[in-house]
């Protein structure tokens, strides 16, 4: 999902690489994901995910092959819109231990999470040490920017509220934050 913050960074990363297309898979929030960089948008709620990539491909990417994936989800079935629409010797990145999900008889399936870069390879240890001050630097120089939020009053009172707004679908494209301070 293009719309969470995990998938906004991944499209704003690629843009500043210019890569091109860009098709993100976003329901409410597809204004913002336009807004940060993505050339095409699927709609998730309209029910033709792999259907409606396909047809982005064709257009925005002339029929070239889907050989790169980054799933910033990886729930609610992405796996399987992924094993449709990607070609063989895709390269497919996700954000959750489930692996199992994609077809790893055809693609490359890499998961990445920041915890790895707590891992025992130093590569791991010196990309995040890298990583970490460069996106703190394009923060700063306006390069990238923070994702949207909302105050929700109350501070931690106005938590329940919250959760079920996210429940019901009702927050997109924004991070929900807490004043423990207005306690």
């Amino acid at each position: 999902m293009t719309t969470s913050a995990v998938g906004a960074y991944a499209i704003k990363f690629a843009k500043l690489a210019n890569i091109h297309p860009i098709i993100g898979v976003a329901g409410s929030g597809g204004d913002f994901a336009k807004s940060i960089g993505c050339d095409a948008i699927v709609d998730y709620r309209k029910g033709n995910i792999v259907e409606d990539i396909k047809k982005a491909l064709k257009e925005h990417a002339n029929g070239k092959k889907l050989l790169h994936v980054y799933d910033a989800i990886s729930e609610h079935g992405s796996g399987d819109h992924i094993n449709a629409v990607a070609d063989d010797g895709a390269i497919v990145t996700h954000v959750l231990a489930n692996k199992n999900d994609y077809d790893s008889s055809k693609f490359t399936v890499i998961r990445t999470m920041v915890g790895d870069s707590h891992g025992k390879e130093a590569y791991r240890r010196d990309f995040a040490y890298t990583y970490f001050r460069l996106f703190g630097k394009w923060l700063k120089e306006g390069r990238l920017q923070a994702h949207p939020y909302e105050v929700v009053p109350g501070g931690l009172e106005g938590v329940e509220g919250a959760l079920l707004r996210l429940k019901e679908g009702a927050v997109s494209a924004k991070k929900l934050l807490f004043k423990v301070a207005d306690e």
